[in-house]
Order: structure tokens, then C-alpha cells, then sequence
């Protein structure tokens, strides 16, 4: 079997797992009722934007489309397909070896091509029609995305050789500002027609993503570093779906200090001991210690947002908010179960009446500001 056939095989075995993954959630109710019309209504919303400029975008700047695609630019690695198992005999076939992740590496080049290019066609009647820009500033737009996404993913293999925190960190931070500042650049060469500059940028972005990926080409050196990204890639849409899976228990990681940062020491936050207090405090320590739980409720809240203000019917933006605040109850049903309910020390107090009652005033209380936040972005789009 020689590297290409190889890479092949394993590329389909990932997409086939992924693949599966994926369905895993999506039965055919979900597919039929909530996917193919948001993919059919997604249509045409993107079709209403090229007939005429959606509200929300006639003042909108084109800044505010620059951070976004900036927060865009940080997901994915280069992957070269590798397994633990090819340490005992591919590892020792170095032509075959490196073969196969040039092929992988290669093939995500030409992927990060065609996300570019789906991107820039999902902007396009934004970009032309809501900020009368040209055709060719679009292209170049995708071009500095892409030589910034290259590089950033070039980037993000080195931070793995980073065990100690604090030297990760301060890489990851020095990273980040000097990319700010690069994107920051290209948005003025953009805006104020540069071609030369923001065209010499994006090559030298390009290259430099080339040099950082040669040892990854040439050596079997980085082995560990590319099984490292490959355990993590392989298995990210798994771990996304445990992370909303209420009826998996998961096994965190051991925290490195003693007490917790928010209420160390167990301290009260009500005065009043009452049942339903302690139910109540029990529960706001759990969500704030635990940063999934709580930044789950902060995307929840930052995507539903978002889309309210992008989507252009007002008839759409209501039935989404209604939608979105019955599914908010449903998550927030749904963690009171875990955390309260079914946990084994307190299992016996499932039945205890100030349960039920704290876990009224608990829905209330997360969605009051879910709710005005909701109003305020409805108003915000309409105006």
C-alpha cells in the first residue's frame, strides 16, 4: 500500500466516524421537523439578501464583520491522519510515513480553500450590496482570511510543546495580539484600496505557514505532537456531544487547587437557612464553578442573539425567540435534573417540596435576562 492509498482509506474512515457521530443526535424527526426547514429557510434568507440589503445591515459596519470573521480564523488544525498503532510499524516505513501526512496536510490546505470560498459567498451580497464594496475587494478579503487561517493553524501545533501553563499562555496571548494587529492592518488595506500591501501581507503570511509546516513534511519527529492533534481532532464532535448529554456521567479533570475560586470555603450566599435557599445555592454553585455549564448558557444566549438580529422577518425573529426561550426552560429543566436530581447524594431529597419550588424561582431568575436581552437585540434589529 503506498501513502496515497493510505491517506484515502483513513480519510474515509474519519468522515464515516464523524459521519456517525453526528447522526447520533439527528433522527429522522429532528432532520425532518427542525433541519430541512432551517436549511430551507436559510435559503431563502440568503436569496432575500441579494434582492434587497436586509435592514440590519444598512448600518451596520464593516468592522463589525471583521471581528467575526476574526473569531472565525481560530478552529481546526493541519491533520496528517495518524494513529498510536503506527508507532509499532509505520512509524519505522519513513517514506510511507511522512507520505501519508504530507497527503493529510495537503488535503487541508485545499479544505481551508473551500471554506474560504464559502464564506466569502455566504458575505457576498452583504459585502457588495450592504457596503457597495467590489468584487475584487471580496476576493482579496478571502485571500488575507486564508493566509491568516494557514498561518494560524501553523501556528496552534507549537503551543503543544508548551507543557508548563503560564509559557502556553504567554505564547497563545503574544499570538493573538500580534494577529490582531496583522488583521487590524489588513482591514485599513482593504478599506482603503492597498492592494500592494494587504497582497504582500498574505504572502508572507503563506509562506511563513509553508516554513512552519516543513518539519511536519520532511521528519518524523513531530510524531508526537501531530498524534496529540490528531487524539484531539478525532474525537472533538464526541466530546461536544457528551458535553450536552445529560444522561452521560462525565469524569472531569482533577482540579490543581484546593478550594474553589468562587465561594471557597463552602461560604453562604443566602442568610436565610431555608430548604429552598439551600437548594437554590447548591445549584448557583455548581453552574458558576463549573465552566461548562455556564458557558453553555452564555452561547446559548450570544447565538440566539445573534440570529435574531441577522434574521431579516420580523415574523422569524419572534417565533425564534419563543422557540428559543422554550428550549432555554427545557436545557434548564434538564440541568436541574442533573444536578439535583439525580446526583447520588442528593437523590433522596428528590421528592422534598422545596425542590420543586426552588427550581420554579431557578427557570425565572435565568430567564429573566436571557428574555430582556432578547427584547433588546429584537429592537436593536428593527430599528
Amino acid at each position: 500500500m503506498n501513502s496515497r492509498r493510505l491517506f484515502f482509506q483513513r480519510n474515509k474512515q474519519e468522515w464515516k466516524y464523524q459521519y456517525r457521530a453526528i447522526m447520533s443526535i439527528f433522527d429522522w424527526t429532528i432532520i425532518l421537523y427542525i433541519l430541512v426547514p432551517a436549511l430551507f429557510f436559510s435559503g431563502l434568507v440568503y436569496r432575500s439578501w441579494w434582492l434587497e440589503t436586509p435592514q440590519w445591515a444598512e448600518g451596520l459596519p464593516v468592522a463589525f464583520l471583521f471581528v467575526l470573521l476574526f473569531l472565525l480564523l481560530w478552529n481546526g488544525h493541519f491533520r496528517t491522519y495518524i494513529k498510536d498503532a503506527d508507532r509499532i510499524y509505520l512509524l519505522k516505513k519513513e517514506a510511507l510515513f511522512i507520505g501519508l501526512k504530507k497527503y493529510g496536510i495537503r488535503f487541508h490546505y485545499i479544505f481551508e480553500i473551500m471554506i474560504a470560498a464559502l464564506l466569502i459567498a455566504i458575505i457576498a451580497p452583504i459585502w457588495m450590496k450592504g457596503f457597495s464594496m467590489s468584487v475584487g475587494s471580496l476576493l482579496l478579503l478571502g485571500a488575507t482570511w486564508l493566509a491568516h487561517k494557514w498561518l494560524i493553524m501553523s501556528i496552534k501545533r507549537k503551543w503543544i510543546i508548551f507543557p508548563v501553563k503560564w509559557k502556553r499562555f504567554g505564547f497563545q496571548f503574544a499570538v493573538i495580539f500580534i494577529l490582531m494587529i496583522t488583521w487590524g492592518v489588513s482591514y485599513y488595506a482593504i478599506i482603503l484600496q492597498q492592494i500592494w500591501l494587504l497582497a504582500s501581507l498574505s504572502f508572507v503570511q503563506m509562506m511563513l505557514s509553508f516554513y512552519l509546516m516543513k518539519k511536519s513534511y520532511t521528519s518524523v519527529d513531530t510524531f508526537e505532537e501531530d498524534l496529540v492533534i490528531e487524539e484531539q481532532e478525532h474525537v472533538k464532535y464526541i466530546q461536544f456531544i457528551f458535553t450536552f448529554s445529560f444522561e452521560i456521567e462525565k469524569a472531569g479533570k482533577a482540579p490543581s487547587r484546593r478550594s474553589p475560586r468562587l465561594f471557597a470555603n463552602s461560604r453562604h450566599i443566602f442568610k436565610n437557612r431555608t430548604p429552598r435557599n439551600a437548594f437554590i445555592e447548591m445549584f448557583i454553585k455548581v453552574m458558576l464553578r463549573n465552566r461548562k455549564y455556564f458557558l453553555s448558557y452564555l452561547q446559548l444566549l450570544g447565538v440566539t442573539n445573534a440570529v435574531v438580529l441577522l434574521l431579516p422577518p420580523i415574523w422569524m425573529k419572534i417565533l425564534l425567540s419563543l422557540g428559543s426561550l422554550f428550549m432555554l426552560r427545557m436545557w434548564i429543566a434538564l440541568m436541574w435534573s442533573k444536578v439535583m436530581v439525580h446526583h447520588p447524594i442528593l437523590l433522596k431529597y428528590r421528592n422534598h417540596p422545596a425542590s420543586g419550588e426552588s427550581r420554579k424561582f431557578v427557570v425565572i431568575v435565568m430567564m429573566v435576562p436571557f428574555a430582556l436581552s432578547l427584547l433588546l437585540f429584537f429592537i436593536l434589529s428593527i430599528r
